[in-house]
């Protein structure tokens, strides 16, 4: 269980973690100094592979780890992620030193051209891509929470963990125009759509949800 709070205020988190002291599960609450890291440390996997799962129709990460093709795809969008991610917590920290919240700022991002936030905000590429290809290789026949609600048919969550990440991109793309995500921009407008068509199924004429891999 990790526990942050959103301006990551160091006597706030303390306050929660001591309301952990003395359960059973104390020693599995970990404390979280940057919350929009911890976050989007958990999105990298997802954006991966639950991304290419669903864009795919339905797959379980065994295939995608398996599949020479999809392990590069999904190695090549982990990497893209964490530089997204990198470059989302550095507009974010910015926008706290000089206690602004306007995603145009120019002055942010100027001030991340010429300096980066402390290197304990941020992800490392190296170590955090090795331990989700962990991850990946562990877990099996999994099939992460978009597939089994595209396979049942169900809305997916669209919002938060597929378009809010284009959006953030986006937003970090204007002031790091080296930033490069194409191949995770293709893969979600790909689940973006199979949302689309799964909600539209009905009015399509669809009977089932359009996935090959349902079992």
């Amino acid at each position: 269980l990790e526990i942050g709070h959103y301006l990551d205020d160091p006597s706030f988190l303390q306050e929660s973690m001591d309301l952990w002291r003395d359960t059973p599960i104390a020693s599995k609450v970990l404390h979280v100094p940057n919350l929009l890291k911890a976050r989007w440390s958990k999105l990298c996997w997802n954006l991966a592979f639950s991304g290419i799962a669903v864009a795919m129709g339905g797959l379980t990460t065994d295939v995608i780890v398996e599949d020479a093709g999809l392990a590069q795809l999904a190695d090549d969008i982990i990497t893209e992620s964490i530089h997204v991610a990198k470059a989302d917590i550095s507009r974010r920290y910015w926008q706290r030193q000089q206690g602004k919240s306007n995603d145009n700022n120019r002055s942010i991002n100027t001030a991340i051209k010429e300096q980066g936030p402390p290197s304990s905000q941020l992800i490392d590429v190296e170590v955090h891509r090795q331990r989700l290809w962990l991850a990946g290789r562990t877990v099996g026949k999994y099939k992460a929470s978009t597939v089994l609600d595209l396979v049942e048919g169900k809305e997916l969550e669209m919002r938060y963990m597929y378009s809010e990440v284009l959006r953030r991109a986006q937003l970090a793309s204007e002031s790091q125009s080296s930033l490069q995500y194409s191949r995770l921009a293709a893969v979600l407008q790909m689940v973006e759509a199979m949302g689309r068509i799964a909600s539209k199924k009905k009015e399509l004429g669809i009977g089932t949800v359009p996935t090959l891999f349902t079992s």
